[in-house]
């Protein structure tokens, strides 16, 4: 489950309260960005704009990030935009039309 929003309007308290009812684990996007930045030593700015594609990192910062993660540097860094997760697993991007809520 993937809670967005603008800040101040409840996201945390909302994830929180359906996670403890269904059994999830809440993971604060935040929070674990501003960890991988204290690993690597970087701003959790920076963090940000790696995940929206906005900034190429240097190879010394790319082999950092792939040490963290415990994978090659290809598992995280490519020349080309990686596939979607859905697709990946054969699952579909979005939920057929009447089906949500």
């Amino acid at each position: 489950l993937l809670v967005t929003g603008l800040p101040g309007t409840g996201k945390s308290a909302l994830a929180r309260g359906l996670g403890d009812r269904a059994g999830f684990e809440v993971i604060r996007s935040d929070v674990v960005r501003k960890e991988l930045a204290a690993l690597v030593e970087v701003n959790p700015q920076t963090i940000g704009f790696l995940e929206r594609g906005s900034y190429t990192p240097s190879v010394e910062l790319a082999l950092q990030l792939a040490r963290v993660f415990g994978v090659s540097v290809e598992a995280v860094f490519s020349l080309e935009p990686f596939p979607p997760l859905a697709a990946q697993i054969g699952a579909p991007a979005s939920p057929p039309k009447g089906d949500t809520p």
